[in-house]
């Protein structure tokens, strides 16, 4: 809810902060349009069709991920141009010693870079769904940050005249197979390679002096090191310190157990995230901190044998804020673990039901998600990572002066709030005593901002298998409606079951809808919007059924979201119809398929888009615009416009 709001004020600030828009001199596509500054600079590019650049244009900033969000098919420029010229639609500086963009709808597969580049741009290929294979020329000698960022390319070559390769180069490259490498290296920079989950080898070389810390992060290849590296060393394609001291990778694609070797001291915190094949994991006496969160995405481990020495995996804090979850060391994906294991003479953790304690049984640290049942300790104070998904059918506790059991759901002792959700449950009933509306939302929505693919099988998706919620008698604070959760008077939308199937009208009287509500809905089949709903903020990630989206008249603000802001994931919502109202003035949309067809009336209006760049600071790719048109505005961030005709007569 914190970054929504923020999301809304930058809207709004729109006003204060206008940005013209202003074509290009000379040529000018008629669906392209561009921002240029006071220095004949291009700072931003929007639209979709062929950018065709004057004579009077110096340059851009090349910098800015934002600039090529566009979808652009092809880029000419002036002849009379100095700065700046195109070859077969790419762009390069006038010597064409540097590519600089690559259009992200040039719909060629293989692209050779000519013999003249020396520098492959920032962002130079981002966003490319067609390009598969890529030919890097000999003499070209740095690749610039996030140059093949979110594309398509499937394999290249680094050829040995490269002496840098920039951050996030290759983020988000999920198709990427191979990379043929000769250079030699000195620095893998931060999140070159993160998100490559497909790449199947990697060789390093032997120069490399520094690997940051989430230079691999989520990435599956096996590494290869020559054996004269000073400061790394590679063993079974395992990444490691030269001292073996350190283990910097585990590759995501090797399969089978890994026991740690004796000599680790120490674990990147990437070290195994999203090691998707990893069944068992034994760690050495060595070892005396480890995080859990390190093993987010290790779908098939079954077995976790953690070592008597440790004596920490995270800190508590006193804010239990859903917002604070990384706190509590929060895990997902881990739907396959049924063994935890610690030797008995462990002073800090023990073992209970197959489940890992605090010593004295206070905390309950880490639970065998794939048990069908789970008796809680009666010493038990706090549980950590109880949003997340597991395959309970029933939870059960005995004399605890904290929690109870009721009907096999784990609650507060006073049955007010839900504090532990079995994950199997179909169907349930909310107690009449039951009214904090918090721990409802934590529990039966995914996170607010949607989980994205690599997180759907476990952020805040504790009951994906609800086809129906009730309500018992008695409650003062809910009702339910067809198996929806709403607040008691019907003005709030809380929860809407995760496998109800078919389509799904919000009723009139609602005013408020929960961000998350529809989020992991892989059911629901179309989805449409009442007036009594001014304002309407919906993520619809993972509700991969989901074909039509209306939003009726009356409706004024408009934000619609198909992906998240915390993975480099392309979206997977192939939604085929979205209605605008004629009433809508403020828009922000971002995650949904570019065949999307928008139904809009063309009129003025405050318009604002997200693009997931940075995963650090989302709120900061929050584009604004103050366009003449809502079709401008569609057709500029490159979805497909189609005219509802004359907006309705508000006086009839």
């Amino acid at each position: 809810m914190k970054k929504t709001k923020y999301i809304i004020f930058i809207l709004l600030a729109v006003f204060l902060f206008p940005i013209i828009v202003l074509g290009i001199p000379g040529k000018a596509s008629a669906k392209v349009n561009v921002v240029v500054n006071g220095n004949g600079e291009i700072t931003k590019v929007m639209g979709k069709g062929k950018l065709n650049i004057g004579k009077d244009i110096k340059g851009f900033n090349p910098d800015s991920g934002g600039l090529w969000h566009a979808n652009i098919t092809g880029v000419s420029v002036s002849e009379k141009n100095k700065f700046l010229t195109s070859k077969k639609g790419v762009l390069y500086n006038k010597k064409m010693t540097e590519l600089f963009y690559y259009p992200s709808y040039k719909k060629d597969k293989l692209f050779k870079v000519p013999v003249t580049v020396k520098y492959i741009g920032s962002y130079a290929f981002i966003n490319n769904s067609y390009i598969k294979e890529v030919v890097l020329n000999d003499g070209l000698e740095v690749i610039k940050t996030k140059a093949f960022m979110r594309s398509n390319v499937i394999s290249i070559n680094i050829p040995s005249t490269v002496r840098t390769i920039g951050g996030g180069c290759f983020s988000g490259c999920t198709e990427l197979e191979n990379v043929y490498n000769s250079a030699e290296l000195t620095q893998i920079q931060g999140i070159t390679f993160k998100d490559c989950i497909s790449l199947k080898e990697l060789d390093l070389g032997s120069s490399i002096v520094k690997i940051y810390e989430n230079a691999f992060q989520n990435c599956s290849a096996m590494f290869h090191i020559n054996n004269d590296n000073k400061y790394y060393t590679t063993k079974d394609g395992v990444l490691y310190s030269k001292d073996m001291k350190k283990i910097i990778k585990y590759p995501g694609l090797k399969k089978g157990d890994y026991t740690l070797p004796k000599t680790i001291d120490s674990i990147n915190k990437y070290a195994f995230q999203n090691c998707k094949y990893l069944t068992s994991l034994t760690f050495n006496e060595n070892i005396t901190e480890f995080k859990f969160d390190c093993l987010n995405g290790c779908i098939s481990l079954e077995e976790l044998n953690l070592p008597g020495t440790l004596k920490t995996v995270g800190t508590i804090k006193s804010d239990e804020s859903i917002y604070n979850h990384y706190n509590y060391n929060f895990v997902f994906n881990l739907l396959k673990l049924k063994k935890i294991s610690i030797p008995e003479n462990s002073k800090y953790f023990k073992i209970y039901d197959g489940a890992l304690y605090s010593s004295d049984y206070k905390i309950l640290w880490l639970m065998p998600f794939a048990k069908t049942n789970l008796d809680i300790h009666k010493d038990t104070e706090l549980i950590v990572n109880k949003w997340c998904r597991n395959k309970f059918k029933e939870i059960t506790v005995m004399d605890n002066k904290y929690f109870t059991s009721y009907k096999g759901v784990l609650y507060d002792k006073n049955i007010e709030k839900i504090m532990l959700f079995p994950g199997e449950l179909t169907e349930y009933k909310l107690p009449a005593s039951l009214k904090d509306a918090k721990d409802i939302v934590s529990v039966l929505n995914p996170f607010e901002y949607g989980c994205g693919k690599s997180l759907e099988e476990g952020c805040y998706n504790a009951a994906p298998n609800l086809k129906k919620i009730t309500v018992e008698k008695g409650n003062q604070f809910f009702k339910s409606r067809n198996g929806v959760l709403f607040s008691y008077d019907y003005t709030k939308l809380y929860a809407y079951p995760r496998a109800r199937k078919g389509g799904y009208v919000v009723p009139g009287t609602v005013k408020i809808i929960e961000p998350g509500v529809f989020t992991m809905a892989k059911g629901l089949s179309s989805l449409t919007f009442k007036p009594g709903l001014e304002s309407c903020y919906v993520n619809v990630a993972g509700c991969s059924a989901l074909k039509k989206v209306t939003f009726e008249e009356g409706i004024r603000t408009i934000f619609i979201f198909g992906a998240t802001d915390y993975t480099c994931y392309k979206p997977d919502v192939n939604i085929k119809n979205i209605y605008f109202p004629s009433t809508l003035l403020d828009l922000g949309m971002g995650g949904i398929s570019k065949t999307t067809v928008f139904h809009a009336y063309n009129k003025t209006g405050r318009h604002g888009t997200i693009y997931f760049e940075d995963t650090t600071y989302p709120e900061e790719n929050f584009n604004v615009y103050n366009l003449t048109s809502i079709k401008d505005f569609i057709i500029n961030n490159g979805y497909v416009y189609k005219p509802s005709g004359k907006a309705p007569d508000k006086n009839k």
